[in-house]
């Protein structure tokens, strides 16, 4: 069977196309061919992706199964804002500093009652007698002391707990209000890529199957060239393409909602003091971040 710029080739050496369109058919097999290359180089990183995540550095590269065009994920939009807003790791984080601030603040006040401190036990006594020293024997002491801070109410030590809680009950609030607006997006992104997906499902695709067949057979009557048959073919390729991309985003933008918002199976937890940082940015869902690059397709 003769490849496409053999054919390209013929066409032209019987003048049925010109140099212009031989040149064009020629740059795209080399896009068709980069585009390849790149998909390629793309499987084998997230390959290593995946086997990092399951904890398998090792695992040898293979096909995964899956359906992606049955079951779609359904995502009730108020429902899933309020499991992410009261439920999610920062908003906890953030709970736990006001807690614990609170906690600071009590204690703080605390310390302005008189420190009561008692001393007792025993010890033997050298005291001198005469030139010689020698033993007295052993003593029992006791001692009580009373700390009366009159001036000294601890003001300095509650108001910095009293910011403290103020602080960690603000950024509570922060949290609240951001973890919405990072949903946002991914909302969009999902409710778009339910549209995209139904719309090629139902109407695109089985346009471009129809088309493609007809014009083959066209083609095998002999009422179409070739190019024009070829390019039915490569829209009907496309339009598959571009269906997969939106189910991909139906599926990964879903399961990034259903996860608090946080995509890396690897990015360390906030640590319970680092209330600056209660909610890593590297673990938040971004826009643009949710959308994967396309998987090329087999040739209906």
């Amino acid at each position: 069977m003769l490849s496409y710029q053999q054919f390209q080739a013929q066409l032209a050496n019987t003048g049925q196309v010109d140099e212009t369109e031989k040149l064009q058919s020629e740059i795209d097999v080399q896009q068709i061919r980069l585009a390849a290359l790149k998909q390629e180089n793309f499987l084998r990183q997230q390959w290593r992706v995946l086997a990092a995540v399951i904890g398998q550095p090792d695992l040898p590269q293979s096909i995964v199964a899956g359906d992606l065009e049955h079951g779609w994920p359904e995502i009730d939009q108020q429902k899933i804002l309020d499991t992410i807003t009261q439920h999610s790791p920062a908003t906890r984080i953030a709970t736990a500093d006001t807690t614990r601030a609170s906690a600071e603040l009590t204690r703080a006040k605390s310390q302005v009652i008189p420190d009561l401190n008692l001393l007792g036990g025993l010890e033997h006594n050298y005291e001198p007698v005469g030139p010689v020293t020698r033993a007295t024997g052993w003593e029992g002491l006791a001692e009580l002391s009373v700390q009366i801070p009159i001036f000294n109410r601890n003001q300095g030590n509650i108001a910095e707990a009293q910011a403290e809680l103020d602080r960690s009950q603000l950024e509570t609030q922060r949290i609240q209000l951001l973890l919405p607006e990072r949903a946002a997006s991914v909302l969009d992104e999902y409710a778009t890529a339910m549209v995209i997906a139904t719309q090629y499902r139902d109407e695109i695709l089985p346009r471009a199957k129809k088309a493609n067949t007809l014009m083959t057979e066209k083609y095998g009557q002999m009422q179409a060239n070739y190019l024009r048959m070829l390019d039915v073919r490569r829209k009907d390729f496309e339009a598959a393409t571009e269906y997969v991309q939106a189910l991909e985003t139906v599926w990964v933008s879903s399961l990034s909602l259903q996860g608090f918002l946080l995509t890396d199976g690897l990015e360390a937890p906030a640590r319970s003091n680092s209330v600056d940082h209660a909610m890593p940015e590297t673990n938040a869902a971004q826009p643009g971040r949710i959308v994967l690059p396309s998987q090329q397709m087999p040739l209906p």
